[in-house]
């Protein structure tokens, strides 16, 4: 294969990780309880009728509202005593990307309309770190996974000769990929445990140590939790070397590419005729870390090694079981597809801290996340928006596995399997030899733009209470599954749109203009959030409208009021 794919892949699959920062009931729909009785749940209709006067909706029901063959969608709302409230979702159906397209508000409240240029957004290479009625079934939820060709279940070349594992003390060389070529840099074997082999590279700087204790609640976090618990959600790790370990790498060169830690592919390419010269390559299970020294303090720690380890170790399992066991290791995939399935590992590992900003990222910026920005995009991170797409590839991957069925942990910590029919799911979508667009509609069952309509619905509908604190629509289509503490560890299993992160910081759900404050622009395969509140009775009016060529509009609208 050309070094050009080569160079492509190896961009879309380093990866790395950072958290920028550092429930009660949900709250009503600005942020606090919001003082009405709760409504019955209320399904979605495709085409609601509207009657002769308007929509006359309940508190808690939803209605999609379809725009007519010009991409206009004037709306009537039954608003009897004048005080009701509403969101409204506008969601873009077009497949393009990067573009941000205009449409208009029309109100006795708004007037909004801007032109925008097709400008693409900045984009950087994956390397460093930057800063359903009710569930779907099990078996429309597999039904395009189900038939495919399996795993190959071998390497489609020979591994080198098995080595043992070194001994504490040993010296090691180890080939690091930098900005001015490849180094090789001698590592001191600090640990060996049953699973994990950790070395320090003494070349950069001899002066750093690593405190042995730290170490070994590292490995013992790593044997009892993060490793059992990846095979049972993500699959069996490769072993190239047979060894029978996983390396971490503690390096400032790390650190001097602006990263937290990352995985490199061709670490597991373990023929030298599929390698493009000038690579680094390790031929084992390879993980890079910043060391502790070098990290914030709040990522310095145990736990915040850990979940980094957990985040990285996802990547190198779904390189091997997508790419290596399938032999398509020249295929690009969207880099938010693996950085939202190394978050979600990060969540079912138990370890999560991070993905709480992470997700809230993406919330905060709703209105700048496609979701063929989060499917479709290979190979590259979107330098301008790559913090909220992160957070929106989280929240998408955790919807899409808490559709699947999500999982039970018993009290002792372990997956109970038959309450758990997400973990099929998900290990058949990273076992499958689908990717991007495709891998996603198998997975979900559904086509792109359905998945789309469905979950930046849930993240207007989630956890959105009455003023005594009770749902306002359970459909489960329109919500995640309820966040769950980890009986080993002690942190949140799951995500919310509205919870705390230890009473210092809250979500508020996804971020939502006012009606007469739209700002006129739409990303194509993207939602913006709309709060309308009637200021008379008996109805409420606007119109929104779009050129369905780059738009295609779809209204959804939710009474919180």
């Amino acid at each position: 294969m050309s070094s050009r794919r080569w160079v492509a892949l190896l961009l879309a699959l380093i990866a790395a990780w950072w958290t920028p920062g550092c429930g009660d009931d949900g709250p009503g729909p600005d942020g606090s309880d919001a003082g009405v009785d709760a409504g019955a749940d209320a399904t979605a209709d495709a085409t609601p009728d509207a009657g002769p006067q308007g929509l006359d909706l309940d508190l808690g029901e939803l209605v999609r509202v379809e725009p007519d063959e010009s991409g206009v969608a004037a709306v009537t709302l039954l608003t009897e005593s004048g005080d009701e409230e509403f969101l409204i979702m506008v969601q873009s159906r077009t497949d393009e990307q990067l573009a941000e397209r205009p449409f208009t508000v029309s109100s006795a409240q708004a007037r909004a309309r801007r032109s925008l240029a097709a400008t693409a957004p900045q984009r950087r290479a994956a390397w460093g770190c930057f800063s359903a009625g009710g569930q779907v079934s099990m078996d429309r939820v597999l039904e395009g996974l189900h038939g495919l060709p399996p795993p190959r279940g071998q390497l489609p070349w020979p591994g080198p000769q098995p080595v043992p594992p070194p001994d504490v003390g040993d010296m090691v060389d180890f080939e690091i990929g930098t900005d001015g070529g490849v180094v090789t840099v001698a590592c001191e074997v600090l640990l060996v445990s049953s699973s994990l082999v950790v070395v320090l590279d003494r070349d950069t700087d001899p002066t750093l140590q690593i405190d042995a204790t730290m170490l070994g609640d590292i490995a013992q976090g790593f044997a009892d939790v993060v490793l059992p618990r990846e095979r049972i959600f993500f699959g069996e790790e490769s072993d190239v070397n047979a060894d029978g370990h996983v390396t971490v790498l503690f390096s400032p060169l790390v650190y001097e590419t602006g990263a937290t830690a990352y995985v490199n592919p061709y670490d597991l390419v373990t023929d030298p005729a599929a390698r493009p010269p000038g690579v680094a390559a390790n031929d084992q299970e390879l993980l890079y870390v910043t060391p502790p020294q070098l990290l914030p303090p709040h990522m310095g720690t145990v736990r915040g090694i850990l979940e980094t380890l957990a985040h990285e170790f996802q990547h190198a399992i779904y390189f091997y079981r997508k790419y290596q066991l399938n032999d398509m290791v020249d295929q690009p995939e969207s880099a938010y597809i693996t950085e939202g399935l190394s978050a979600l590992a990060q969540d079912l590992t138990g370890y999560q801290a991070g993905n709480f900003f992470v997700s809230m990222a993406g919330l905060d910026s709703m209105d700048d996340i496609s979701i063929n920005d989060l499917v479709a995009s290979v190979g590259w991170y979107i330098q301008d928006r790559d913090g909220p797409l992160r957070g929106g590839a989280y929240n998408l991957l955790r919807y899409l596995y808490d559709q699947a069925g999500g999982d039970t942990l018993l009290p002792d910590g372990s997956v109970d399997m038959a309450s758990s029919p997400g973990v099929a799911w998900l290990r058949a979508l990273v076992d499958s030899p689908l990717l991007g667009v495709a891998s996603i509609e198998a997975a979900a069952g559904q086509d792109l733009v359905d998945v789309a309509t469905d979950w930046f619905t849930a993240q207007m509908v989630d956890d959105r209470t009455d003023g005594e604190g009770q749902p306002l629509n359970t459909d489960p289509r329109y919500n995640y599954l309820p966040t769950a503490t980890d009986p080993i560890t002690g942190r949140t299993r799951g995500t919310s749109m509205f919870e705390s992160f230890g009473g210092m910081v809250d979500k508020t759900g996804p971020v939502v203009r006012e009606l007469a404050a739209a700002d006129g622009g739409i990303r194509p395969g993207g939602a913006e959030y709309l709060h309308l509140a009637a200021t008379a009775s008996p109805t409420t009016s606007f119109t929104i409208a779009a050129d369905p060529e780059y738009v295609d509009p779809l209204l959804v609208i939710f009474r919180i009021r």
